[in-house]
């Protein structure tokens, strides 16, 4: 489990947060310098605006650094710079529109000056917005989407991204970079997994603990059954989605190959063998697209107060990803009752896994780990796929795809989605001030803050660490007391400060159900959601 849960922080970071793009900088340079070269398209003929000979779409550059490049390398959530080139200035005028059954492939390129860049070693990710949809400051508007060509900044051999470095120099010649090459070939076969968990998804209890079932189809039912989520596609034969999808400027047209989940192993490390899953490689399941993680929404008091991220990380089920490539409209994920806490940002070995009295023995124990009801609250999730290049095959038997394709050969591209986003209402409860992005005749409940998923409290009145006295050894068949490991002390130093505040009272959330959280109105009340680990708290 440790392993795993130092694979998947870098995802975590960018999965749950929404995109945030920075403008280009001015032309004075100061002291920094200035990165010069082409980019490279190789791919379809683009897409003209109406019956223009001008191209609807535009090129966009991304800078990241290369010491902290965005999942799956590293935990940058956004770039540092954005620069963009006129979809005109790579194909001329009048530009070589594309016509029906048009397949040619055409080979392009065009200059770009990048001005305002610090010292410092970079990544140059990109891709050509073909149809015109790409929006820096909206998040839903922010990625590539199907049919966009993507690409980045390579090494000689094209086999890894480049490290680009701008020197540090008083001199402002010596901080130039030239012949920067940026190659445009792999086009997007997947739209962003723009999908929903329903309006009102099942919640999990706190007191949820792994099914002790040792066959493996009875186990994933028994895990599904403590809180059965299904992922499914948002579909403009909706009609109420077509208008929100409109409104928002998004352009999706219910295509079986770009809006099919494709469950694809990952490998994080580059090693050439599938990740295990974070919680549940243990029991050999991999870590396969969709990638599914939700997020305790925390409320302004609690951020000022220091309060640790928490993470669930959900999972297709098992037998599905053995058997199916390709599923359309949605499939069925498990939640595994494991909560990731974040006890210091940025520092991989702080994140401590918190499981619910009841549990094994062993689940315990092994590494650096907290015997606690899971954190209550609400968690909004995100979802992470997207595929590029590969080939289409067609007549794929149903037993294998639920729309008859398949793609072969084809590489992960993150593609997220967010819910909450502005397709839903505003989030009133964290932030009264907050503004709806549509009207509300076209908000969409399932895209809205009432979607998340909430872990409760069944029974407030016991202790959150009531019945972490023993647990069962399933090698004696006997009770005993599990060893749990001390969390290090330099996780615990970054919440020390929180060590002395009190409880957060349970607060009602349906009958049978509680949450503590620190609420908008209880401005001024210092309190925990949840206890800190023991190791850190004495």
């Amino acid at each position: 489990m440790r392993r795993a849960i130092l694979l998947t922080l870098a995802l975590l970071a960018a999965a749950c947060t929404e995109p945030e793009v920075a403008p280009g900088a001015g032309v004075d340079l100061g002291l920094k310098g200035l990165i010069q070269g082409s980019v490279v398209y190789q791919g379809p003929r683009p897409t003209c605006a109406g019956d223009s000979p001008s191209v609807a779409g535009r090129v966009v550059l991304f800078l990241f650094s290369a010491d902290d490049p965005p999942f799956p390398e590293g935990s940058a959530t956004a770039p540092l710079n954005l620069l963009t080139l006129p979809g005109d200035h790579l194909f001329g005028a009048p530009a070589p529109c594309r016509g029906a059954g048009d397949d040619e492939v055409l080979l392009r390129s065009a200059s770009f000056a990048w001005p305002g860049i610090a010292p410092g070693r970079y990544q140059i990710r990109a891709f050509y917005d073909d149809d015109g949809d790409f929006h820096p400051f909206f998040g839903l508007r922010a990625a590539p989407d199907a049919g966009d060509v993507v690409g980045a900044a390579l090494e000689a051999g094209g086999a890894r991204l480049a490290a680009l470095v701008v020197p540090e120099s008083e001199a402002i010649e010596e901080r130039m970079l030239e012949g920067v090459v940026v190659t445009l070939g792999a086009v997007m076969r997947t739209s962003p997994p723009r999908s929903t968990l329903g309006r009102s998804p099942p919640s999990l209890s706190s007191r949820a603990t792994f099914p002790l079932q040792p066959d493996p189809l009875l186990f994933e039912g028994a895990l599904h059954d403590l809180s059965p989520q299904r992922l499914t596609r948002l579909s403009t034969a909706d009609a109420a989605t077509a208008d929100a999808f409109a409104a928002a400027g998004i352009e999706d047209e219910d295509d079986a190959l770009a809006d099919a989940f494709y469950l694809r192993p990952l490998d994080l490390d580059g090693d050439g063998l599938p990740e295990p899953h974070p919680i549940l490689g243990g029991q050999g399941v991999p870590w396969v697209t969709p990638l599914t993680i939700l997020e305790r929404v925390r409320s302004a008091e609690e951020v000022a107060l220091g309060i640790p991220a928490v993470r669930l990380v959900a999972s297709p089920r098992p037998s599905v990803i053995a058997t199916r490539r390709a599923r359309h409209p949605g499939l069925d994920l498990l939640l595994p009752p494991v909560a990731l806490v974040e006890l210091k940002p940025g520092d991989r070995a702080c994140t401590i896994p918190y499981l619910a009295p009841g549990n094994l023995a062993s689940a315990y124990e092994g590494a650096p780990a907290e015997c606690q009801a899971l954190p209550t609250g609400r968690y909004g999730y995100s979802v992470v796929h997207g595929l590029a290049g590969g080939e289409v095959v067609e007549g794929v038997p149903s037993a294998s795809s639920d729309t008859g394709l398949d793609l072969v050969g084809a590489s992960f591209a993150t593609q997220s989605w967010r819910v909450p986003n502005a397709l839903g209402p505003a989030d009133t409860h964290y932030d009264p001030t907050a503004a709806a992005g549509l009207p509300d005749a076209l908000q969409l409940p399932e895209q809205g803050p009432g979607a998340r998923v909430a872990v409760v409290e069944p029974d407030p009145g016991l202790g959150l660490r009531e019945g972490c006295e023993s647990a069962l050894d399933p090698t004696t068949g006997t009770m005993r007391a599990p060893v749990l490991e001390a969390v290090p002390a330099t996780c615990c130093e970054a919440v020390a400060h929180l060590c002395e505040l009190p409880l957060c009272a349970a607060q009602d959330f349906g009958p049978g159900r509680h949450l503590r959280e620190i609420a908008g109105e209880s401005a001024g009340v210092t309190c925990l959601p949840f206890e800190l680990p023991a190791s850190c708290c004495n």
